[in-house]
């Protein structure tokens, strides 16, 4: 693998021996241990020009649609991205939309799993809590333990309100098969008692 030359990133880790420098002998040999032992064979690079996975923005902008959303999206510079939610007009049918009023707030992660994620946030006024990660209607969001709308964020990220203060901000993935999983279940042992058997009756 050949490094990046890239001015915007910072190389953290790399490979003990470079392959293409080596003799066909040597390759083998490294390939090997890349394969078979603990060897490093990566090149490991930090960008910190990108958005980090939790944000508090201090603004919104609402569009009319997503293509004006990602077009302003497009011309925005890492700043504007860093403090800025851009929020479309139709998911704020049922309400106004989120007017955050905060000058400074953490974020703290209690827990990160594969379905369950739990924050602790302290903010001195309202914000917009961003997660980049892909928006789904599966997760769930819960702000200490009371359930909170959550909305597209970016087009594309997690995006919920939080109040002034010192919060949990808690969410969950429950898709639809869970249930489907649960009524499954319930039935097999509906069945299973409603027909009898011959271990049942012993015959």
């Amino acid at each position: 693998f050949l490094p990046i030359a890239r001015n915007d990133l910072e190389l953290m880790v790399a490979p003990g021996q470079r392959s293409w420098e080596l003799s066909t002998v040597e390759k083998l040999k490294l390939f090997l241990r890349y394969n078979f032992g603990s060897e490093n064979k990566f090149y490991i690079y930090h960008n910190a020009n990108v958005l980090p996975r939790f944000l508090l923005l201090d603004r919104i902008k609402l569009f009319s649609d997503a293509d004006s959303l990602l077009a302003a999206m497009s011309e925005a510079t890492l700043a504007d991205l860093r403090q800025t939610a851009f929020l479309e007009e139709r998911d704020w049918a049922d309400g106004p939309p989120p007017q955050p009023d905060f000058s400074s707030g953490s974020v703290r992660l209690i827990h990160y799993g594969q379905d369950r994620i739990e924050l602790d946030v302290e903010t001195d006024g309202n914000a917009v809590l961003v997660v980049t990660n892909n928006f789904s209607r599966f997760w769930r969001a819960w702000i200490n333990g009371k359930e909170a709308k959550t909305f597209p964020a970016d087009h594309t990220f997690w995006g919920v309100e939080v109040p002034g203060g010192r919060t949990r901000v808690e969410w969950k993935y429950d898709p639809p098969y869970r249930k489907v999983n649960f009524l499954n279940l319930r039935w097999f042992w509906s069945m299973h008692w409603l027909i009898p058997g011959p271990d049942r009756y012993g015959t």
